[in-house]
């Protein structure tokens, strides 16, 4: 979603929702859709992390990207979903799926994509109701699991056999503790622990509290967790992926009028999640805009890629444009090295 706490940017925001949903009434969206993406090289600036002892992110590709599609925009969130594509969500309650291009040594060279709508499965679909957060798929590759706020719950799609995906929405999870959250502030990261278990992150704080609200879902239990990754610095979770390698990986965004758009990556142990204990996480990579190299950071994906040797743990983060014309749409590759003992 939006930082939020600037008029001018809701104002516009909502004309052009405005005139895009009555787009969408006049000619509903195919399945899926070609995006016909174009990728442009920019540069961008990365800061050390504030730990000598703390993993690098090297740096390997940053494209902006671009496309005529009236539903290409608003992107939160990212997963790498069935046959290893990268996948996101919209602020419109759509699903777009990339398909990534590399060089021998894996670094990104270009991008595909396609648009589809996430709107058929668990009844009516009021346009109110589509703004799609956070995404995650289960490890076993059957699920997909969409957070949607303003109504805070979480759908979980079951994929076909052949793996495709999204098909039609199987079940709902809106637990009190979910719906009780504020209008605008909801689930923003989610992701899926090893045994199932969904892990829920909100957005903000509940006022009075500088915690930010937590939960581990396994079916109809709800487990609420002590995070803290949000103090002075005024960074806020946009994102989070349990990474193959036994990490969690959490994006962080910050924006000021004095200093635009900030962001971070932190990391913690799988093993550190659970209920009523205290969890920190190690900043692993703290961004600037000192080459306006930055933007609403909200996706964030993990994996390996490679083989023997070769294989690396890359990073992979997108922003979201709010489908306005001066943000843009940054889709940055990075590849994760580990300090030495």
């Amino acid at each position: 979603m939006s930082a939020g706490g600037f008029t001018a940017l809701g104002l516009a925001a909502a004309l052009f929702w405005a005139g895009l949903a009555a787009a969408q009434e006049a000619s509903p969206p195919a399945s899926f859709e070609p995006l016909n993406l174009r990728a442009v090289p920019i540069p961008f600036d990365l800061r050390a992390p504030r730990a000598e002892s703390a993993p690098r992110l090297k740096p390997m590709a940053a494209y902006a990207l671009h496309s005529d599609h009236p539903r290409f925009g608003g992107l939160s969130s990212l997963a790498f979903g069935p046959e290893g594509a990268l996948y996101a969500v919209t602020d419109v309650g759509g699903w777009i799926r990339f398909a990534l291009e590399q060089d021998s040594a894996g670094r990104l060279t270009g991008v595909s994509g396609v648009v589809g709508d996430l709107s058929d499965g668990l009844g009516a679909f009021p346009k109110e109701d589509a703004d799609a957060e956070s995404l995650a798929f289960s490890p076993d590759g059957r699920s997909a699991y969409v957070g949607f706020e303003r109504r805070h719950r979480i759908w979980r799609y079951d994929l076909t056999p052949e793996g495709a995906w999204p098909a039609r929405a199987a079940r709902a999870y809106a637990p009190p503790e979910l719906r009780a959250l504020t209008r605008n502030r909801g689930i923003e990261s989610l992701g899926v622990l090893p045994d199932g278990a969904l892990l829920a992150l909100a957005e903000n704080s509940r006022p009075g509290d500088a915690a930010i609200p937590a939960w581990i879902l396994r079916g109809d239990e709800v487990a609420e967790l002590s995070w803290r990754p949000r103090l002075r610095e005024g960074f806020l979770p946009t994102d989070l992926d349990v990474g193959p390698d036994g990490w969690i990986y959490l994006l962080e965004r910050r924006v000021s009028l004095t200093h635009g758009w900030a962001a971070r990556v932190r990391r913690l142990p799988v093993a550190a999640v659970e209920p009523k204990v205290q969890m920190g996480a190690m900043v692993i990579a703290d961004f600037s805009n000192r080459r306006q190299s930055l933007d609403n950071m909200e996706g964030l994906a993990v994996r390996f890629e490679g083989e023997g040797e070769a294989r690396r743990l890359r990073l992979y983060l997108i922003s979201d444009d709010n489908f306005l014309l001066f943000q843009r749409t940054l889709l940055l590759q990075f590849e994760l090295e580990e300090a030495a003992p």
